[in-house]
């Protein structure tokens, strides 16, 4: 699916969580864990080209996951409960003027950056 997905060159905005992204923010419950959203998922969608906002919930990305969009246009980058995200990438995506994170692991550097 997220090889799909990164062929849909004109989407501006991808949300991909399990509910709604403000119900996702606001509640505080448990994300459930999307097994298939990775590194390779991330990867599949480094074509975005018009890509302006990326929700991500869960699953197993990482900084390097993160790394293979810093080409995309992403100006607001949502982070919720992604747990292996340690934010060491976040320098990597200057375009990103809006940064929302509940959960997840990222260090003190990260929150400077």
């Amino acid at each position: 699916a997220f090889a799909a997905l990164g062929k849909l060159r004109t989407l501006q905005e991808l949300f991909l969580v399990e509910r709604h992204p403000l119900l996702q923010l606001i509640e505080r419950h448990a994300t459930t864990p999307a097994a298939s959203l990775d590194d390779a998922a991330l990867r599949a969608l480094g074509d975005l080209v018009a890509l302006r906002e990326l929700t991500l919930a869960g699953g197993r990305c990482t900084d390097a996951g993160l790394q293979a969009l810093a080409a995309l246009p992403i100006e607001r980058l949502m982070l919720a409960d992604c747990d292996a995200v340690r934010g060491e990438t976040l320098a990597a995506l200057p375009q990103v003027r809006e940064l929302v994170v509940r959960g997840g692991q990222l260090g003190q550097a990260a929150a400077q950056q």
